[in-house]
């Protein structure tokens, strides 16, 4: 079953009349920091499972650079002027 472009407009309406415009860019950016941290600790638990798994092989663990692993900056502060 597939999300199709009626249904996500849908949802997208009934949102802005919970929240309204202005709460938008606070739920997009709580969003995304929970996806950021649920794919930091999925990496984790990948790194974690490599390294037990090397150690039962008795071969040492790859220590592989990945990009955007670096810690992200605070986000701005941001005004609640509409209370």
């Amino acid at each position: 079953m597939r999300i199709g472009p009626m249904e996500i407009i849908i949802v997208l309406v009934i949102v802005i009349a919970i929240f309204g415009i202005g709460k938008l860019p606070d739920i997009g950016r709580s969003l995304g920091e929970g996806l950021r941290s649920f794919k930091k600790a999925t990496q984790e638990v990948d790194s974690e499972v490599k390294s037990i798994k090397s150690s039962i092989d008795g071969k040492p663990a790859e220590k592989k650079a990945e990009p955007g692993n670096e810690p992200c900056p605070p986000p701005p502060p941001v005004s609640n002027d509409d209370e």
